[in-house]
C-alpha cells in the first residue's frame, strides 16, 4: 500500500493523503489508443531552439509503443518556434504568428520524420486540423485517415492548422490551443488516454512553497481545482496549466482518463504507460473506487 496525495473537491480538505493500492494506476496501463501531447515548453531549449534531444526521446518512446501494437498519436506544438529558428531573428521580426508557422510546419516535420525514420523505419504522417474537420458531417472522413495510418503502423503527427486558421491565433495571441486540439482528436478517435507533456512535474499544491508537493491524483477539476493553479504557468505555452484542467474536464465528462507530467523528463511515456507514479494522475471516482482502502 501506499500513500499518495490525492485532490477530492468534495472532501472538507483540498488535498488529502491517501492510502491506495500499489496498483493503482493499473487503469493507465491497459491504455492502448493513447495521445500524446507536447508543449512548447517541452519541444524548445532554452535558448527558444527545437530541443532535439528531448523531440528524439519522445519519437522513440511512441515507436517503441507502435511495434508493440499501440495506437498513438501525437499532437506537437513548436511549429511558430521552428519558424523563428529557420528563418532567423531579421526574418521573423517581419511576420506574425501565421507566417512563422507556415515555415515551422515543413521544419517541424523534417525532424520529425528524420526521428521517425530512425526509431519506426519510416516517415511519420501528418494532419493539419481546423475546428471544421471534427464537427458531425466530417468526423467520420476525418477519422479514415487516422485509421489507414494506424492500419500501416503508423505514428500520426497533428497540429491545427494555424496558417488558414486565423480565427484562433487572434483570439491566442501567441499560437494555437493544442490543448483543445488533443481533447478532440481524443473524443474522434475514442481514445483511451490523453497524456499532456509539460515543463512541471505536475498538478502542484503550494507551487514556490517549501512545502510544495505534486499531487498523485486528481478524482474531480471544479473551480477548487483551477485555484491550485493560479502560479503554475508554462514559459511558452498558449495557456499552460489552466487550459489543461480545462481541457481535462472534457476529458473526463466522456468518463476518460489523462494525465500531465514533465515532458522533459526522459522515458516519461514508458514510466506513465508502465503505471509508475509519474505526474498527475486524473480519473472518475468510480474507476477509482476499487484501488481505495
Amino acid at each position: 500500500m501506499k500513500e499518495i496525495l490525492t485532490h477530492i473537491p468534495w472532501e472538507e480538505k483540498t488535498v488529502l493523503e491517501k492510502i491506495v493500492q500499489d496498483n493503482y494506476r493499473e487503469p493507465i496501463t491497459q491504455a492502448r489508443n493513447v495521445i500524446v501531447k507536447a508543449g512548447s515548453d517541452v519541444l524548445l531549449t532554452e535558448e527558444g531552439n527545437l530541443d532535439m534531444v528531448t523531440m528524439a526521446n519522445l519519437i522513440e518512446q511512441m515507436s517503441y509503443y507502435i511495434k508493440q501494437g499501440y495506437k498513438i498519436t501525437f499532437v506537437t506544438s513548436g511549429a511558430v518556434a521552428a519558424g523563428k529558428e529557420c528563418l532567423g531573428k531579421e526574418r521573423a521580426e517581419k511576420m506574425d504568428s501565421r507566417g512563422l508557422s507556415t515555415f515551422g510546419q515543413s521544419k517541424l516535420m523534417e525532424q520529425y520524420n528524420n526521428l521517425t525514420r530512425n526509431y519506426l523505419g519510416f516517415e511519420a504522417g501528418q494532419v493539419l486540423v481546423e475546428q471544421v474537420h471534427f464537427s458531425n458531417d466530417r468526423r467520420d472522413e476525418t477519422k479514415k485517415i487516422f485509421d489507414q495510418a494506424y492500419n500501416i503502423g503508423g505514428l500520426v503527427i497533428v497540429n491545427a492548422n494555424d496558417p488558414v486558421w486565423p480565427g484562433e491565433l487572434k483570439e491566442l495571441k501567441r499560437g494555437s490551443d493544442n490543448d483543445q486540439t488533443a481533447v478532440w482528436v481524443y473524443q474522434l478517435l475514442n481514445a483511451d488516454l490523453v497524456i499532456f507533456l509539460s515543463s512541471v512535474d505536475g498538478l502542484i499544491y503550494n507551487i514556490g512553497e517549501s512545502n510544495a508537493q505534486k499531487i498523485d491524483l486528481v478524482l474531480g477539476v471544479t473551480k477548487e481545482t483551477q485555484n491550485l493553479v493560479k502560479k503554475i504557468n508554462s514559459r511558452t505555452g498558449s495557456y499552460g496549466m489552466t487550459s489543461k484542467l480545462k481541457r481535462i474536464d472534457q476529458v473526463m465528462d466522456k468518463n476518460g482518463q489523462a494525465v500531465i507530467a514533465n515532458g522533459k523528463i526522459r522515458d516519461v511515456i514508458y514510466c506513465i504507460l508502465s503505471g509508475e507514479n509519474e505526474g498527475t494522475y486524473f480519473a472518475k471516482e468510480k474507476k477509482m473506487r476499487p484501488y481505495f482502502l
